[in-house]
């Protein structure tokens, strides 16, 4: 007999009928009329030259040679399995772009994280971020230049699902030559004669911002205004004012910026993945949309331990 000569079909009908203890079961389970299952295992035992199985009225089992030799079929068909499915992983994952949009705090750490996160259960994952404010990684979700989407919502969307994943605190930043640096929190209402600087009118967390103060009643007289978190960030650093920015966004390496709760404002954006019903998501990009929800967990909880 030659090796290449064993028939795929011929050792999981032998395999099932030896698990299974049952010709009967077996052709059930492998969707088989009886005759056609037991004619599988006859040509098997004929390629090998032995009986493998011991049939009676009642019962079937295993010769002492079938036994021996199940155990080996069943390892190299497992082997055989494995096998092809990691070549189907590596050619899809090497064929497929993933692409995400999200808010820049989330493209700055959590999105790399994912990265690392992900490259052991997705070999050669591809990956496009777009990164840009909460309206527009929204919208190329609706449009369909995005997978799914990782922000939060300044106003309610329709046509997405958006599932809720971390919740994200606004904090007072200061730089740390300011005097309020040695302060564990402090409050918002005492702070009305600071520098302010803010992110742009369009900005949505200018605007969660600016929608929590008035239900407050409380103005900050802003100085200074950025278009982006980096740029506010710098402007802080340069101490040229004081900010309120969701605590995300803080930088995780060292920096000249001390971060601060607020003991009388309590606001947080809703950070979740925005999908499109309308558009299934592969099974590589599903996979790393799991690996960013756990990367965002894992990001708030290392900067709120900071």
């Amino acid at each position: 007999m030659k090796q290449n000569d064993l028939d795929l079909n011929q050792l999981r009908a032998f395999l099932e009928v030896a698990d299974r203890s049952s010709f009967r079961r077996a052709a059930e389970e492998l969707c088989l009329s009886a005759p056609a299952l037991s004619r599988r295992v006859e040509l098997l035992e004929e390629r090998l030259g032995a009986r493998l199985l011991e049939r009676t009225s009642r019962s079937v089992r295993l010769t002492e040679i079938g036994a021996s030799f199940r155990d080996r079929a069943q390892a190299a068909l497992d082997d055989l399995d494995a096998a092809a499915f990691q070549v189907a992983r590596n050619a899809a994952g090497s064929s497929e772009r993933i692409t995400v949009s999200c808010i820049p705090s989330v493209a700055l750490g959590v999105i790399p994280d994912a990265l690392h996160a992900a490259e052991e259960s997705l070999p050669g994952i591809k990956v496009r971020v777009i990164d840009d404010s909460a309206t527009i990684a929204i919208a190329k979700v609706r449009d369909g230049e995005a997978d799914f989407g990782v922000a939060f919502l300044p106003e309610p969307i329709a046509e997405l699902v958006f599932d809720p994943v971390v919740e994200d605190p606004f904090v007072l930043v200061v730089v740390r030559s300011h005097n309020l640096a040695r302060r564990r929190s402090v409050r918002l209402a005492s702070l009305g004669n600071e520098n302010w600087i803010a992110l742009g009118r369009t900005s949505g967390n200018r605007q969660l911002v600016n929608r929590a103060l008035a239900d407050l009643g409380i103005y900050l007289p802003y100085t200074h205004e950025a278009a982006h978190i980096a740029s506010l960030l710098a402007l802080v650093e340069a101490g040229l004012g004081i900010a309120l920015l969701p605590r995300l966004a803080m930088p995780t390496r060292n920096t000249n910026i001390r971060v601060l709760k607020l003991s009388d404002f309590a606001l947080a954006r809703t950070i979740g993945i925005v999908s499109n019903p309308a558009k299934r998501l592969s099974p590589q990009a599903a996979a790393f949309r799991t690996s960013v929800e756990l990367s965002l967990r894992r990001a708030l909880k290392t900067v709120q331990g900071k």
